[in-house]
């Protein structure tokens, strides 16, 4: 999805002509999460992807740019999907150099 789990549910049923109760229904049965998940799961894959090539700017503003309405809602994402806070991912994960938190 190109969008990256940043269009509401509204929003892309009207896109597509579906209602929103039919596309939540395809979205679980198609990809085993309701659509809120699988848009959570977009966000924070854009936001890993994002830390990995390095941003300067640091994770408030890759928080910002892949849709997150508040750092708290990041965090949460962060260590509900990876166990670990952003933080800890960039000491564990990044090479010298990289993102700075």
């Amino acid at each position: 999805m190109e969008n990256a789990g940043s269009i509401t549910i509204g929003e892309m049923a009207a896109e597509i002509g579906f209602s929103r109760k039919h596309l939540t229904a395809q979205v679980r049965e198609q990809l085993g999460l309701p659509p809120k998940m699988v848009a959570r799961v977009l966000r924070f894959n854009r936001a890993i992807r994002a830390a990995e090539v390095g941003n300067e700017a640091g994770w408030a503003a890759i928080a910002q740019d892949c849709g997150y309405f508040d750092q708290p809602h990041f965090i949460r994402d962060f260590v509900a999907f990876s166990g670990m806070t952003p933080s800890e991912f960039h000491r564990r994960r990044m090479p010298d150099g990289g993102l700075i938190g």
